[in-house]
């Protein structure tokens, strides 16, 4: 009988044999798996399409005629072709091509006959879920394909078997060979040069992005206050220093200049100089990972010492990026939470007091003298004056306010007095300019919820916010905000999602959550804690973050050349490693038969009894029972039991689990 350590394994799949029924519905399933988190990306009619594809494919498991039917799978194909050009207009780009792909996926299944097809099929399942990682990159998303991958890795180990492994089995296997690729993966990824951009950047449009909700480059009613029904992140601010007051919690973003009274838009004029910062205290460094929106404003603490890289510093101390930010973009910043701007040019300050065309009637120009008067003429006394009257007249801080027109700032000031903070930042803005005071209307964000575990604030949509900014003289350009006197919780707190009835005060969240709600709050924060980390580590991870690592290494002397070079050689030393150790290592048997058997031999070599090079299963238990027949039978029973599962084609369905049983309670004991 030969050595069972050089018995050759033939394939579970010839070239030409078909996969096993079970085979075939286990690489369905996962690729049906893998293509279901694109559904929601599809059309209707395609997803119902691919899901009839699939049908049709494990029906034909059960019915092998299905695929005799040679016809089927050209019509299916002109079908499937159809409804993308219905839906996409074009076969060609991103979307189209992924939908073309993934529908094309479920066809091959179809033609699946041979080993050969089946191979090609775990590696087309394979590349669509690079693919997948064009549309979404998130750790929920990775943690959702690792599995996949493995369980695809098993479903093409399973297919070159003699005998079929039991699937738990395979899955160990399948997952030690992915857990040893791990550490070379890590190499490359650490050290092979980076893109400017990651590659899965390239596909983004800004047409994906419109729907996304944000700030707009312009103050109209309501505007702002739609930001409120949003929940979605807008960006996310790590701090290098403790946690601030919330009344330092201003985040700038854009400026507006111009008016048609409630109505706000146009950023400063090219021609105007920039604002000059003669006072600069409370210095805070921070870093912003801004989430996609297709804008080019970058958030930034008010107010900005400097403009990072690939940003520019406006006039009006707004910041922009060079390109839209179309995927999560980072940026570390420097800001001054106490300031004070220089003096206003001519230019400035025209712009600064521009008016609407329209007439202003007698009762608001008499609003105006009254407070010059009261205040002597002082600015900042104006200022004063036209805050007690927010204060003092009953204004309502409302998600619901009546319908205005732009031009109805006396609608607003003397009957409705109802609305959200663009109403009273554009009021007060345009109040002081008919005073004669330079203002200008500040767009951006109010505040943030302190992330404990992550150690940062996180910023939603709902936290948008508008204020005012007046140039008074000796103190340059001074944040006002109007919203603050009439709702002064506003700064403290953030704003329900509730709208409410029209004219109706806004809600503010209780901090005194329930015990399950605080339950779902906390584990909500720790999982955004946990996915923040993963998109600045791994998919933030840029060719700036890796100089910085090569510098720490002392392999910052390296251009992209000497890199690659080295990472060439760290792969081939670690291959040659491999290939030494492989070659002088005695065979380990993967089987889980011949794992049993080993573990058998091991126990009676314990007691005197090795099996010799020569001797074949059969020829070691005949000795062994000649030496120890008080162990006969279970020898003999355990011999039967192997040559009958590693040899036969006929054993039992429950011999492997008898095997495993009498192994384990199989103790022999030396004779005294």
């Amino acid at each position: 009988m030969a050595n069972t350590q050089n018995l050759s394994i033939t394939s579970n799949l010839t070239q030409d044999s078909a996969p096993t029924s079970g085979l075939a519905f286990d690489l369905g399933v996962v690729l049906l798996f893998i293509s279901l988190p694109l559904f929601p990306e599809f059309s209707k009619g395609l997803t119902v399409a691919i899901a009839v594809f699939y049908s049709l494919y494990f029906l034909g498991i059960i019915s092998p005629w299905l695929k005799n039917i040679r016809w089927l799978p050209p019509v299916l194909l002109l079908l499937g072709v159809a409804i993308i050009l219905r839906y996409y207009r074009t076969l060609v780009g991103y979307e189209a091509g992924i939908a073309l792909y993934t529908m094309l996926l479920s066809l091959k299944l179809l033609e699946t006959r041979n080993k050969k097809d089946f191979n090609s099929t775990v590696l087309v399942g394979l590349f669509l879920i690079v693919l997948q990682f064009l549309l979404n990159q998130s750790l929920p998303k990775s943690l959702y394909m690792l599995p996949l991958t493995v369980a695809l890795f098993a479903t093409l180990i399973q297919a070159q078997r003699a005998k079929p492994l039991p699937r738990i089995e395979v899955l160990k296997l399948a997952l030690r060979l992915v857990a040893q690729a791990l550490p070379l993966m890590l190499v490359v990824f650490i050290l092979f040069p980076r893109l400017s951009s990651p590659l899965w950047s390239l596909h983004l449009k800004l047409d994906r992005l419109s729907g996304r909700s944000g700030l707009e480059n312009y103050i109209l009613p309501g505007a702002i206050g739609r930001l409120v029904l949003s929940q979605e992140v807008a960006f996310r601010a790590e701090l290098q220093s403790p946690p601030l007051p919330a009344s330092k919690l201003y985040w700038r973003g854009l400026v507006f200049w111009r008016t048609k009274g409630l109505y706000w838009h146009g950023s400063a004029p090219k021609y105007l100089p920039p604002d000059q910062i003669t006072k600069r205290e409370g210095k805070v460094k921070y870093r912003i990972i801004l989430e996609p929106n297709g804008k080019r404003w970058v958030l930034a603490l008010d107010l900005p010492a400097k403009a990072p890289k690939g940003t520019k510093l406006q006039p009006d101390l707004r910041l922009l990026s060079k390109n839209p930010i179309d995927q999560r973009t980072q940026f570390f910043l420097v800001s001054f939470t106490d300031y004070q701007t220089g003096a206003l040019d001519a230019q400035t300050r025209i712009a600064a007091l521009q008016l609407p065309l329209k007439k202003f009637s007698p009762r608001l120009k008499n609003l105006i003298a009254t407070w010059q008067q009261k205040a002597h003429g002082k600015p900042d006394q104006i200022v004063a004056q036209a805050l007690a009257f927010f204060r003092s007249q009953g204004f309502v801080y409302t998600l619901s306010p009546p319908a205005l027109r732009p031009h109805e700032i006396e609608r607003f000031l003397f009957e409705t007095k109802a609305g959200f903070c663009e109403h009273y930042a554009s009021t007060f803005s345009l109040l002081m300019r008919l005073a004669g005071i330079p203002s200008r209307v500040v767009g951006g964000y109010l505040g943030g919820e302190y992330n404990e575990l992550g150690k940062y604030y996180l910023v939603r949509q709902s936290s948008a916010h508008a204020w005012s900014e007046v140039w008074l003289e000796g103190s340059g350009w001074v944040r006002v905000d109007p919203t603050a006197v009439v709702a002064p919780e506003r700064v403290q707190n953030s704003i329900a999602n509730n709208l409410g009835d029209i004219g109706s005060p806004v809600a503010f969240r209780s901090k005194n959550f329930p015990l399950l709600e605080r339950i779902l709050h906390t584990a909500s924060l720790t999982w955004d804690a946990i996915n923040t980390r993963w998109h600045i580590w791994v998919l933030g991870y840029d060719n700036k973050q890796q100089d910085r690592l090569l510098d720490f290494m002392g392999l910052g002397f390296l251009d992209h050349v000497g890199i690659v070079s080295f990472v060439v050689l760290i792969c081939f030393g670690v291959l040659a490693i491999v290939a030494f150790i492989l070659a002088h290592q005695k065979p380990q048997a993967t089987d889980i038969i011949v794992r049993l058997y080993q573990r058998f031999e091991r126990r009676l070599s314990r007691i005197g009894l090795v099996r010799l090079n020569y001797e074949g299963p059969q020829d070691f238990a005949k000795r062994v029972m000649r030496n120890r027949p008080d162990i006969k039978s279970e020898i003999n029973t355990i011999t039967g039991l192997y040559m009958r599962l590693r040899y036969s084609k006929y054993s039992l369905p429950d011999d492997l689990q008898k095997l495993k049983q009498l192994i384990q309670v199989f103790r022999p004991k030396r004779y005294v």
